[in-house]
C-alpha cells in the first residue's frame, strides 16, 4: 500500500520480490532490503552498497534490480550480505589460526586483527539487524584445536573494540 510522499521500489533477488517505500529511491531500497533480508531468513542482511551502481556481481557486492511504478523497464544496483562478511571474518581467524607455519612470528598479531574485524562486523549487523550474535562463541569456535585459544584474549579483543 502506497503512502503519500513515498516512493515505492520492487527488489527482485533470487526468485524473491519484495515491495520498499521511502522517501526516495535509495530509502525505499533500504526498506526492501530489510524487508528482503527478514523474508528470506537465511543468516542474511542486505544493504546498499556505497557503490550501488555497480554493474555486475563482485567479490564483495550482489547485483539486484529494482523497479519503480514511473520506471518501464528494471535498473540494476549492488547490495551488500553483512552476514556474509561476518561469516567471512570468523572463517578467516579459523584459517590464520589453523596454519601450519604462521606469519613469521605475527600470527598472533594476525588473529587478533581479524577477530577485531569480526566483533566490529558483528557489532554493526547487530545495530542494524536488531539479532544478538555471539561473536565470542564463534571466535572461541573457530580458534578451538589451536594453540591461539589459550593466548588470544577474546574478551580483552571485544573489550578494545567497543572502547
Amino acid at each position: 500500500m502506497e503512502s503519500i510522499g513515498r516512493t515505492p521500489v520492487l527488489v527482485e533477488f533470487d526468485n524473491s520480490t519484495v515491495e520498499g517505500t521511502g522517501v526516495d529511491i535509495d530509502d525505499a531500497l533500504r526498506d526492501a532490503l530489510r524487508r528482503l533480508s527478514m523474508q528470506r531468513g537465511k543468516g542474511e542482511w542486505f544493504v546498499l552498497s556505497a557503490k550501488r551502481r555497480d554493474n555486475g556481481e563482485t567479490d564483495h557486492s550482489i547485483a539486484m534490480s529494482y523497479q519503480t511504478k514511473a520506471s518501464k523497464a528494471p535498473a540494476d544496483f549492488a547490495a551488500l550480505d553483512l552476514g556474509r562478511h561476518y561469516r567471512g571474518a570468523i572463517e578467516t581467524v579459523k584459517v590464520i589460526a589453523n596454519l601450519q607455519y604462521g606469519f613469521a612470528g605475527r600470527t598472533r598479531h594476525a588473529v587478533e586483527e581479524v577477530a577485531i574485524y569480526a566483533i566490529g562486523a558483528a557489532r554493526y549487523l547487530t545495530q542494524v539487524s536488531g539479532e544478538p550474535i555471539d561473536v565470542r562463541g564463534d571466535i572461541g569456535k573457530a580458534l578451538t584445536g589451536t594453540r591461539w585459544k589459550k593466548l588470544v584474549d577474546v574478551d580483552s579483543l571485544i573489550l578494545k573494540r567497543s572502547g
